[in-house]
């Protein structure tokens, strides 16, 4: 089953708020190796669950490898249906962050653990890898997707250690390979997928590698050769660079092979590898084969067993005419979790280009040098060493020196000195004053003197000039001393304040307020007068008679609800900027609450939109009835007590209602026409558009009309069609199906919660309104 669950659900082992199996419409999963893993499908709004699917909802489904778990993260309403799109559970992880980390010397487990402990907030998601390669990758401000996947960051999983990701559940493997098991399936080009999608890309392939050592050292034959280099017109060369194969110049040299002979050697060995372990003499290759195109095809008998492989499973493509065997992988498909089958795999080795490959390679390499270079610099007195990063180092001496982000501001560098016990600051490892000594400079730089005490007692006359205290306590302050013309940042209680204006500012920008003559006035960001709160008269009598909030013409008037600290409210009744004297006009957002409405001037209550605009009713949220220019809709259950639901038409003699079929079940229902064949009988396929609203799988009715003397009946039913028969050939018919409606199959004669009160009510009404 496809299983819908709530957002906060963390248990699974149950079917959550329900199945989506009956109603659910097109349900798509696709994979790519390493790349997006996604589950897309149609569902009815209003059926069983429509109301219940929204963003971070959990859905179970089965993809190619078993059940998993996707999150939705887009809703998209359209016609009475809405689009869900879910990303697999893991991308979760893409919400959370890993500040800065240091991943040094460490195999592919132990980098996995490393960042599972380093994000910015805890997770249920475990990591595991079967990688053993070593490197180093210093991972700041990224998230935990992106480290894992992103090729183009050269320090992420995949480009420093490889590998391949795997997604199940809350489960997440880095591994050399996707599938261990290789399914030893063999497939002919233009044989068994003649007539299929399949690209043979040759313009990456080198047959011919001239290997280069350290300071140009090169082959005496320059060159060495694939076994392949007969299988394509012409040798295909490129020139490889392995900077790390030298000769020894002195025999004490650390570095280097001892002779010519013995580098000559490494340089083969180095570029037949290229051929055996790096494939670059096999072409790039990609077969894709759509499942639901060839079911009806003859060919698909000899590739059927492609429908049991797993994602990552490995198979053999021969291209007989090259003679060329590739392995090819599953590395992407579409997957339909509804039936449990494949809409379609795409096979293929995808080899890098060269040129990035070699690039890549030495990039790398040169990076981590770099990295672990900055590591163990060591200091101008040759005793010392100097470590940047942030990771502590291990095993320090006096002396030694430690460059790290700082940890209250992660762009700042903080460097720290081991003083045989502690990490401490340059500042605090200069000369301090100690109990009886006096120092002439205390932590003295450019910038400021830092004194630092518990307790410092100054006496006799002290003066500073030109300087600030801050978080100081002034006891006895005499205010009659106090000079200056402007007190900045104080707090006055408890006291009068008289004076003809004041005005409270900001220094980041000209907003202000003024309150001047019992009026009070409001400025913006750039200090234009926006609008007042000020005392009102009545314009006949001139008469005080109250107090008026005015904006100015422009300007918007806006009462918010929301969090006033971060600004993130949204306005509840707003004046637009174009209101004024002779249109005089609000707006209301969210929810007005009326009691006992009165229009004042004794008409009709008239709720008007302009128009190409709608009206909208609705309750939690969700639109109920939609007014507009086409007409009226209504979302959810429709019922009418004590009358009929009508469809009203213009007739000759004046308007007239047409009451409504009512049933004890929800069914809807379609005509049309047909005739029986030669061979009495047809097959009458139902209309695709009129399905997605019915549920056929289960028991419809059809009737038939006879437009002939002869005798028809159905013979027999199917989810997309029915067969119709006669006791002669080419009779004309009528037909009428009516299906339950999709989503609400099960219900008949629903039971209207009512209580006793409001059913006198309603029938009280319709007594009143028959007997006057």
């Amino acid at each position: 089953m496809i299983n819908l669950y709530k957002k906060d659900e963390v248990d699974f082992s149950h079917n959550g708020l329900g199945s989506l199996d009956s109603s659910i419409i097109n349900p798509l999963i696709k994979w790519h190796d390493n790349g997006a893993f996604t589950l897309e499908f149609k569902y009815p709004i209003f059926a069983k669950h429509g109301k219940d699917i929204e963003n971070s909802s959990i859905i179970k489904a089965n993809d190619a490898d078993g059940s998993n778990l996707f999150f939705v993260y887009k809703v998209i309403p359209n016609m009475g249906y809405i689009n869900v799109y879910c990303y697999q559970i893991s991308y979760k992880l893409a919400f959370n962050a890993i500040d800065d980390t240091f991943i040094v010397s460490k195999n592919g487990q132990q980098a996995l653990q490393q960042i599972a402990s380093s994000t910015q907030y805890p997770h249920v998601f475990h990591f595991s890898s079967d990688i053993q390669t070593v490197a180093n990758s210093r991972v700041v401000r990224k998230n935990v997707i992106e480290f894992l996947l992103d090729s183009k960051l050269d320090n992420s999983f995949v480009s420093r250690w490889g590998g391949h990701i795997i997604r199940q559940n809350f489960n997440i493997a880095m591994n050399e390979s996707y599938s261990r098991d290789s399914k030893n399936y063999t497939i002919r080009h233009r044989k068994d997928l003649k007539g299929y999608n399949a690209e043979i890309d040759e313009s990456t392939v080198t047959t011919r590698i001239r290997p280069i050592g350290y300071d140009g050292l090169m082959l005496p034959e320059i060159y060495v050769d694939s076994p392949l280099l007969n299988a394509y017109p012409e040798p295909r060369i490129q020139q490889f660079e392995y900077s790390n194969v030298k000769v020894k110049q002195k025999p004490d040299d650390e570095e280097g092979f001892a002779t010519i002979e013995e580098a000559y050697a490494e340089l083969r060995r180095l570029a037949k590898l290229e051929f055996t372990d790096n494939m670059v003499d096999v072409a790039h290759a990609t077969y894709k084969v759509e499942f639901v195109a060839l079911q009806d095809i003859e060919e698909y008998k000899d590739l059927k067993s492609l429908v049991k492989l797993k994602a990552g499973d490995t198979v053999t493509v021969i291209h007989e005419e090259d003679g060329l065997n590739i392995k090819a992988q599953i590395v992407e498909y579409s997957y339909n979790p509804l039936s449990n089958s494949y809409n379609s795999i795409t096979l293929g080795n995808f080899q890098k280009t060269f040129s990035s490959t070699i690039t890549k390679l030495v990039d790398s390499k040169v990076k981590e040098v770099t990295e672990l270079a900055e590591t163990a610099l060591v200091s101008a007195n040759d005793k010392n060493k100097i470590t940047h990063g942030s990771v502590e180092p291990l095993n320090p001496k006096e002396g030694d020196s430690w460059v790290r982000p700082n940890p209250q501001d992660i762009s700042e560098t903080q460097w720290l000195i081991w003083d045989n016990e502690k990490w401490v600051t340059e500042m605090d490892s200069a000369t301090q004053v100690k109990k009886g000594h006096v120092i002439s400079e205390i932590n003295i730089s450019e910038e400021e003197i830092l004194i630092q005490a518990d307790k410092i007692h100054i006496s006799g006359k002290t003066k500073i000039d030109d300087a600030s205290i801050t978080g100081a306590k002034i006891l006895n302050l005499d205010a009659g001393k106090i000079t200056t013309g402007t007190l900045t940042a104080i707090s006055i209680k408890g006291v009068n304040i008289e004076g003809s204006s004041i005005t409270s500012s900001t220094s980041d920008n000209k907003a202000s307020i003024n309150l001047k003559g019992g009026s009070q006035t409001f400025t913006d960001v750039n200090g234009k007068n926006v609008g007042t709160i000020q005392p009102t008269r009545d314009f006949a009598t001139g008469r005080a008679n109250g107090f008026a909030i005015v904006s100015n013409p422009g300007d918007i008037f806006s009462i918010n609800a929301g969090n006033a600290n971060n600004s993130s409210s949204r306005p509840v009744i707003q004046i637009p900027a174009n209101a004024n004297e002779d249109n005089v006009t609000a707006n209301f957002f969210g929810q007005l609450k009326f009691e006992n409405i009165q229009p004042l001037d004794g008409r009709d209550i008239w709720v008007v939109s302009p128009s190409g605009r709608k009206v909208v009713l609705g309750v939690a949220g969700n639109s109920k009835l939609i007014a507009e220019d086409g007409g009226v809709a209504v979302f959810g259950n429709f019922s009418v007590f004590n009358g009929s639901k009508n469809a009203v038409h213009v007739t000759r003699n004046g308007l007239r209602a047409t009451p409504a079929y009512e049933m004890a079940e929800s069914y809807l229902g379609d005509i049309g026409r047909s005739y029986t064949r030669e061979d009495y009988e047809v097959w009458v396929h139902i209309d695709e558009l009129f399905s997605d609203t019915v549920n056929t799988d289960i028991p419809y009715e059809v009737f038939l009309q006879a437009y002939s003397d002869a005798r028809f009946w159905v013979e027999d039913f199917k989810s997309d069609k029915f067969l119709v028969k006669s006791d002669k050939p080419f009779q004309r018919f009528a037909y009428e199906i009516k299906a339950k409606r999709r989503g609400y199959e099960n219900e008949r004669l629903v039971e209207q919660k009512r209580d006793n009160e409001e059913i006198e009510k309603i029938y009280m009404e319709t007594e009143i309104k028959d007997n006057g």
